[in-house]
């Protein structure tokens, strides 16, 4: 159970990243 909150951290961090990233680079 404490590896499950990890993942989903993980998870909405590469989710944002992917969702930012191309915005950071335009800029």
């Amino acid at each position: 159970m404490r590896m499950e909150p990890n993942k989903l951290n993980g998870i909405l961090f590469q989710l944002y990243y992917h969702y930012h990233a191309p915005n950071v680079t335009l800029q």
